[in-house]
């Protein structure tokens, strides 16, 4: 469906969210202290709060109640962004199915090409869309599922009602739509910002609870790039 000439982009969308600007803040603050802590060894000794104050001497206390905190934040942050997920998914995944491989519309040839016309279920007849009026409308989708596995869906309605169908691909067609794929995900976060302003705080906040669980690591890692 074509969007609407007033409405908001995806981009302005999250700027206006507070909701979700709040949760990433406290997200993305929480996550640089822990790291702050594991990757310097700095204290916190003292921390201010609207009545009093508060110092800290069980450090490592205090580093496990920030994983706890983060990943508190982790589920209440995603309660927010979930549906810009959904909405960044089609946007990729719609730009993706515009590639050639997939659909293509030749300005001076009579019929569609491409793998979504060759994958078309029974009962729907893409080449004869542009000059049938048996059918309302009809789209397309790409699926992802677990261990890599990917399917076009249509949706089409005509006389008989609506209908969806998922197509799984070929194996001859599987590894060339998985490296598109990673060519429009890869791309999408330097292209459009909005993938990183939603992703980042997962970044921080896992690259955080890493740090603390493998700090002894990390610790080794940061002596040996020292000592070079």
């Amino acid at each position: 469906m074509a969007e609407k000439p007033d409405e908001s982009t995806i981009t302005e969308q999250i700027d206006a969210d507070e909701g979700l600007a709040s949760k990433r803040k406290l997200l993305t603050l929480t996550s640089l202290v822990l790291l702050a802590l594991s990757f310097s060894g700095a204290k916190v000794e003292e921390a201010n709060t609207l009545i009093l104050k508060l110092s800290f001497e069980n450090q490592t206390g205090l580093s496990t109640l920030l994983v706890v905190a983060i990943m508190f934040l982790l589920i209440r942050y995603y309660n927010y962004a979930y549906k810009y997920h959904r909405d960044l998914y089609k946007l990729w995944t719609g730009r993706m199915l515009g590639h050639p491989f997939f659909f293509s519309m030749p300005p001076h040839e009579p019929d569609y090409e491409g793998l979504v016309v060759d994958l078309e279920p029974n009962g729907l007849e893409i080449d004869a869309m542009r000059h049938s009026d048996e059918y309302d409308g009809w789209g397309f989708g790409y699926g992802c599922s677990f261990l890599f596995r990917r399917q076009i869906e249509f949706t089409w309605h005509d006389q008989n009602g609506d209908h969806f169908q998922g197509v799984g691909l070929s194996f001859k067609n599987h590894f060339t739509a998985l490296k598109l794929e990673c060519y429009y995900q890869v791309s999408s976060f330097f292209i459009h910002r909005e993938n990183l302003d939603i992703t980042t705080p997962y970044i921080l906040a896992c690259a955080a609870i890493s740090s603390y669980f493998f700090n002894d690591s990390l610790q080794a890692v940061l002596m040996l790039l020292s000592a070079g």
